[in-house]
């Protein structure tokens, strides 16, 4: 085996799909040139296309800050230079490959997977870290101690062995949303040095979300956020991390462990770094037959407090009076994405409330920068860990769609109106919710077990409601359709749902809760049957209906 081999400039490890929804594999080069002419990223997984993307906008980042689009070699100096530098690529349909590929050129040694000094996003003092098979890189198994897959998706050979392109994804992807299970470093055991707890992969600590353009670079170009409190506020040098100069001991005995292994560093202040931190040491191990592992360690991590500098995330507000602290905000899988929108589409970015990628998106449209009418689609995407990140379970996304206009400063008006509908359906949800607990009782279930009826009829309502929401939401005209009438008609939506799930849970009540019983609740005989349980249901509907809508 060669110790140089597979360079990403040049190999095919990318896997993108086209406008005809065939996939196909390419190398950094072939991306750049023809990004245009795909719809989109398409990994193994969409927690993979989003490390792989953050890749692509380093690369990105840095050739924007370093090169003009005719290809000189100008540094940018302010933030409204790197935005007129975004703007010339966006009219122009297309990256300036050529520019791309002189900077890809310059750091070509840096790109190799496997290379005795600079393997790509490794680090060769790994090998001291904890062994693992190919399945801890592979995604799509993520097996843990507690849990093996009745079907899997991989088995033999495919299981045990990666290709190189597939290890490439994978690479990005486990040093991105790693969990915390990685032990320290045998050397570190044996000279007794104590480390903080790193946590899970950087990616794996946010709420993530990102933008999604016609194709797939436009998609890149509306995710390559220009940093900017201002016009002219000056612009810090890009620094990925395969720019960096490599620790090399001489020897086992020379090696500081402590250079490379839980690393704390300061908050990166520009992208190009903070897309390409190493959260995770890794060296990928290989046999003749393909990557049949890796060694790992706990690396670079950083206070999450305030960091801004992480355009990709919402984020949570510390409830601190005395200080504002904001922190990453992970996705809650149990949530439809719709139901956030206040928290990712906030009314005003004067808190840091609102997510990078949203405020760059508003900016572009009240610089014209993108046309009239352009629709802003956002997706989410999050690893679920279990106890203490220790483990992954679960890996979700959702997207969403609406006009670009909605979250424009003329339409706050708009932005209460999706919020308060919100809000309408939660109250209802609430109502059924109530309407479930009630008919539990009445056929003889107990108070302390009526809440997992609660959750269910719950649950069931807002997937009913889900593409009805979504739909509603789509098809807001800010510039012709009214606010008043909008809100009304979800609303009348919102109702028509509800009493249907109402009416089927009734309907479906059995002969015990027909007949009714009395429960004690708080040493109060209180009489609970489905008949009852309905009028007071449709009781509530119509409180909540009788609320004047303005």
């Amino acid at each position: 085996m060669k110790d140089t081999e597979f360079n990403l400039i040049d190999e095919r490890w990318i896997r993108v799909i086209d406008k005809k929804c065939d996939i196909a594999e390419l190398s950094l080069n072939e991306l750049f040139r023809d990004a245009h002419l795909y719809a989109d990223l398409c990994g193994e997984l969409p927690t993979q296309d989003i490390a792989v993307m953050r890749i692509l906008l380093a690369i990105l980042h840095t050739v924007i800050a370093r090169y003009t689009p005719e290809g000189d070699r100008v540094d940018t100096e302010t933030a409204d230079d790197a935005i007129d530098r975004w703007k010339d690529i966006w009219d122009n349909g297309s990256f300036p490959s050529g520019v791309i590929d002189k900077y890809l050129d310059s750091v070509k040694d840096r790109f190799w997977l496997f290379h005795p000094v600079y393997p790509f996003m490794q680090e060769p003092l790994a090998k001291y870290g904890t062994k693992y098979t190919a399945s801890k890189l592979n995604g799509e198994l993520s097996e843990s101690n507690n849990k093996d897959r009745l079907f899997r998706m991989f088995s033999g050979k495919d299981k045990d062995i990666l290709t190189m392109p597939q290890a490439a994804r994978w690479l990005l992807y486990v040093n991105a949303f790693d969990d915390t299970s990685a032990k320290p470093s045998s050397l570190s055991r044996s000279r007794k040095i104590k480390y903080d707890s790193p946590g899970a992969g950087w990616l794996g600590k946010l709420g993530l979300i990102t933008l999604r353009g016609r194709n797939l670079f436009e998609t890149l170009m509306l995710n390559l956020v220009i940093p900017a409190d201002r016009e002219d506020a000056e612009v810090n040098r890009q620094t990925p991390s395969w720019e960096r100069e490599r620790y090399i001991p001489d020897d086992a005995e020379d090696v500081c462990i402590e250079r490379v292994e839980r690393v704390r560093i300061v908050q990166p202040d520009n992208l190009a770094e903070l897309y390409t931190l190493q959260s995770r040491r890794i060296l990928l191990e290989r046999n003749e037959d393909g990557i049949t592992g890796c060694s790992l360690l706990g690396g670079e991590f950083f206070e999450r407090e305030n960091a801004f500098i992480e355009p990709m995330t919402v984020w949570r507000d510390s409830g601190n009076k005395k200080k504002d602290i904001y922190t990453p905000r992970r996705h809650d899988p149990s949530k439809q994405f719709w139901r956030e929108f206040a928290s990712v589409y906030p009314e005003s970015d004067t808190t840091h409330r609102r997510p990078g990628v949203i405020s760059w998106f508003a900016l572009l449209m009240d610089y014209e920068l993108i046309p009239d009418g352009y629709r802003l689609d956002t997706r989410i995407c999050s690893v679920q860990y279990g106890d203490k990140d220790f483990f992954v379970t679960d890996v979700f996304s959702d997207s969403l769609s609406m006009s670009g206009e909605l979250i424009s400063e003329m339409a706050l008006p708009w932005q209460a109106c999706v919020t308060e509908s919100i809000m309408i359906t939660d109250r209802v949800a609430d109502v059924l919710g109530k309407l479930a607990r009630e008919i539990f009782l009445a056929g003889g279930g107990d108070t302390e077990s009526a809440s997992t009826s609660v959750r269910k009829a719950k649950a069931e309502y807002y997937f009913d409601a889900d593409e009805e929401f979504r739909k509603w939401l789509a098809g807001i005209d800010p510039g012709a359709d009214r606010v008043v009438e909008k809100k009304r008609d979800w609303q009348e939506k919102a109702m028509k749902l509800a009493a249907n799930l109402g009416r089927k849970m009734v309907n479906e009540a059995g002969a015990g809760a027909i007949i009714g019983r009395v429960v004690n609740i708080n040493d109060n005989e209180i009489m609970f049957s489905a008949a009852k349980a309905e009028n007071n249901f449709y009781y509530r509907l119509a409180q909540i209906k009788g609320r004047e809508v303005r």
